[in-house]
């Protein structure tokens, strides 16, 4: 089943940003992924709700924000919201 996508593949900075695709050995939380999901019905245009999920990659303790739309100022609020709840973070 193929659905609609938000996520538009960019060239500039995919070969400067790391990402890891093996395994993660990671023991102690604060390692955090993070993803989002469109609640948009059928058609991506206008204004509609967007769910962000972090998840630690440690023990699997998720969270769930929403966001209005996929602007920097409410994906950045939802990330300083999500980080003051959660257990010190780590880079």
């Amino acid at each position: 089943m193929s659905g609609l996508s938000g996520t538009k593949p960019g060239t500039l900075l995919k070969n400067h940003i790391p990402i890891k695709v093996d395994h993660w050995d990671v023991t102690k939380p604060g390692f955090l992924e993070a993803d989002t999901v469109a609640h948009c019905g059928t058609s991506l245009a206008g204004n509609f709700a967007w769910t962000i999920t972090y998840t630690d990659i440690s023990n699997a303790w998720t969270e769930n924000r929403a966001i209005w739309n996929k602007g920097s100022a409410g994906v950045l609020l939802s990330k300083r919201k999500t980080l003051k709840r959660a257990f010190p973070l780590r880079s």
